[in-house]
């Protein structure tokens, strides 16, 4: 990047950074007083939503009382008038069978279309208008009955329509359907209406049997209306003969959703909240107390067919501690909210007791109205509040940013007028290093400033003239590389019965490591000789002394003389050449592939590694010389060793593999390179070499390489 542009940027930055910070203050703290209104009107909301249910509940229980006792009212004197129609004598008029309203052509006067008695289709799951008389009953014959036999009790049932018309006229808003049933099989609803299944049989309802069963007025559990398949809840009571024996059932028909969804919830809760009736039973199975829906607003498709029995919610939260308090209030018939999941959703719970007469004013306990609010839905207000306060903290940042832009348009034309002067002297120094990198090396500065700039341009010139120096010596240095790269062997042995590679990685561009393969198989078929060897220290030094011994090496190994003859004559001559201080490891191996023997000397050198893959266990070929050019006098001991099989692995290796370090400070050690070699024992010796250096590269990470890595790889094959 240019210095004018540099300039720039920072003429910019000087000038926009405290208005920056002052923006980016104000955008903080208004977050912050955003949050904090936030925060309290959660609270305020919360709070009143406890207050807003708990009064919600209390009138909604009050109103749900009054209609329970009006409709237990109307029961009552419906049950009298049909008890006393049986008392009295055969009425005259018209009766209107099932079959007529089932028919248009047949219908009787006053058939009217009715929203309210809408029938529910299966198929297309909606609610459609059904046609009803509110003139006159609708008789049905049950399954078994004779209509000669029992045409004293059609009669009575059909002048039921008055009696009828009377309670439904003031309570309209709470009845469906209003209908008494005979045990001798006579059946009369109000309004008219047709749409009963062919097999119906009223006396095989839940309301009939159960107050037969009881033999007095009840509530029965939610049912399905057989004609308009609504969700019902059923008031019944039993009815008498003259003689005290029973006679039949009459009932009242209230559509329990109709009621709880007239309940009036703020519009922000009403699409998500749950209203229900609900009562507290003890699990037949579990023996746990449970809280059970027997009423709610809305019930699936799947529960629309008549003559099933609706399957009852049990409700269920997460926090069970708390749900087991809310039962606990429930069964207590104790108002209270609490707040605790229910689907996943935190919510709002809250119960009122009613208390409901079952027969001989015993109550039922465990009876409430529960409504769940979403918690979410109540904090909406909160939320409002924190999208306008972000939106107005938008509007402002979005000033701030106009401010921004105009200040940066002022500081660019300045800067870049000002820039000038002073970039050009830059500039003149950008081209001079330019000819230079293009390998113009007489190229010079001519800036004549007396600023820094000015001492920049003469530090500049006095530079090249080194830079020159330096790439000669990197040059040298380079040549020197080459040609020790060259002295290592290029290409392994090819001798049957063993398999052999060598690796070695320089830290520098020379080195002390050597390497090197003695093939003696012109001379003696089957033998080769394995050197390696490690000079203190690296660098060029280092690779001179390398050099020095591999060039002793070549001279006196042909030669007569078993290999402690060889090593100690090489010792001599670096002794008396080598300053103090300066020496070299040394480890010579003879391999006889055939014999499948070796012979060794370690002149200093860490032993080499042995790997048995048929025992998985390692050894080590070791020796106690002094290094070469220690002690000129120095006698060394030949040893060896006898008996390799076929998959022996001979490894010989120098400290920078084990001593390698990495980014902890930690040493890679010889139990990770024994890892390697016993998991890659049945690959080629070149294969193992590799696995070596790679998990040495892993190890190091971006640790840089502090010493030499040289190391041979022999397997046996056969």
């Amino acid at each position: 990047m240019r210095i004018r542009w540099k300039m720039l940027i920072l003429l910019v930055t000087i000038s926009l950074v405290p208005l920056v910070t002052a923006a980016m203050i104000g955008r903080i703290s208004g977050r912050r007083m955003g949050d904090e209104l936030t925060e309290a009107t959660g609270r305020l909301l919360t709070d009143n939503a406890y207050r807003e249910l708990n009064r919600i509940v209390e009138l909604a229980v009050s109103g749900l009382e009054r209609d329970r006792a009006m409709v237990e009212t109307a029961v009552d004197i419906q049950a009298r008038a049909v008890e006393s129609l049986l008392a009295g004598a055969i009425p005259g008029g018209q009766v209107h069978f099932s079959e007529e309203f089932d028919s248009p052509d047949l219908w009787p006067a006053g058939m009217e279309l009715s929203e309210r008695h809408a029938k529910y289709n299966l198929q297309d799951g909606v609610f459609e208008p059904m046609e009803v008389s509110y003139e006159t009953p609708v008789i049905r014959l049950l399954p078994g009955a004779a209509h000669d036999v029992i045409a004293g009790d059609i009669a009575r049932l059909a002048s039921l329509g008055e009696v009828y018309d009377f309670i439904h006229q003031r309570h309209s808003d709470l009845i469906l359907w209003q209908y008494t049933t005979l045990d001798s099989g006579v059946h009369s609803s109000y309004p008219g209406h047709g749409g009963y299944p062919e097999d119906y049989d009223s006396r095989n309802r839940s309301w009939y049997t159960l107050a037969k069963a009881q033999g007095s007025a009840l509530w029965s559990p939610p049912i399905i209306d057989a004609s308009t398949r609504q969700v019902l809840m059923v008031r019944s009571s039993p009815i008498f003969a003259p003689d005290g024996d029973f006679a039949g059932v009459t009932g009242i028909d209230v559509p329990m959703t109709l009621i709880l969804q007239r309940m009036e919830l703020p519009e922000a809760w009403r699409d998500n909240a749950k209203v229900a009736l609900t009562i507290a039973n003890r699990d037949d199975v579990t023996d746990d107390v449970q809280l059970q829906v027997i009423a709610q607003q809305d019930y699936n498709r799947a529960e629309r067919i008549w003559d099933m029995p609706i399957d009852l919610e049990v409700l269920r939260s997460d926090d069970a501690t708390t749900f087991a308090a809310l039962i606990d209030d429930v069964r207590k018939g104790e108002a209270s909210v609490r707040r605790m999941p229910y689907l996943d959703r935190d919510c709002l719970w809250a119960c009122g007791p009613i208390q409901q007469q079952q027969h001989a004013n015993t109550p039922v306990q465990g009876l409430s109205l529960l409504i769940i609010v979403p918690f979410e839905s109540i904090m909406a207000g909160a939320r409002q509040a924190e999208d306008q306060m972000a939106r107005r903290l938008n509007q402002q940042f979005q000033f701030t940013g106009l401010l921004l832009i105009i200040v940066i348009v002022i500081v660019v034309v300045i800067a870049f007028l000002a820039s000038r002067a002073i970039s050009r002297p830059v500039r003149d120094l950008a081209l001079t290093a330019r000819r230079i990198s293009e390998g113009d090396l007489e190229a010079r500065a001519t800036v004549s400033t007396s600023d820094e700039l000015g001492e920049l341009a003469r530090a500049f010139n006095q530079m090249v003239p080194q830079l020159q120096d330096r790439m000669r010596l990197r040059e040298s240095l380079n040549l020197a590389m080459e040609v020790q790269q060259h002295l290592l062997p290029q290409n392994p042995p090819q001798i049957k019965g063993i398999d052999v590679a060598g690796r070695s990685v320089y830290c520098d561009e020379t080195g002390g490591d050597y390497y090197d393969f003695l093939h003696y198989s012109e001379l003696t078929p089957g033998k080769l000789g394995l050197v390696i060897g490690d000079v203190t220290g690296h660098g060029i030094a280092a690779a001179l002394l390398m050099t020095t011994a591999r060039a002793l090496l070549h001279i006196r190994a042909p030669q007569t003389g078993d290999i402690a003859q060889v090593i100690g004559d090489i010792n001599r001559h670096l002794a008396k050449d080598t300053t103090a201080g300066k020496f070299m490891t040394f480890f010579y191996l003879l391999i006889d592939a055939e014999k499948k023997s070796a012979r060794w000397i370690s002149a200093g050198h860490d032993p080499a590694i042995l790997y048995d893959p048929d025992t998985g266990e390692f050894s080590e070929l070791e020796g106690k010389d002094l290094p070469l050019g220690v002690d000129e006098n120095w006698t060394f001991r030949e040893e060896s060793r006898a008996g390799f099989k076929a998959g022996h692995v001979i490894v010989l290796g120098t400290d920078g593999i084990w001593e390698a370090r990495n980014e902890a400070n930690e040493m890679y050690g010889k139990e990770p390179l024994q890892d390697v070699i016993r998991e890659h024992a049945a690959q080629s010796a070149k294969q193992i070499a590799d696995a070596v250096i790679d998990d040495l590269v892993r190890f190091r990470g971006g640790q840089p390489q502090l010493d030499d890595v040289t190391l041979i790889v022999l397997r046996f094959t056969e």
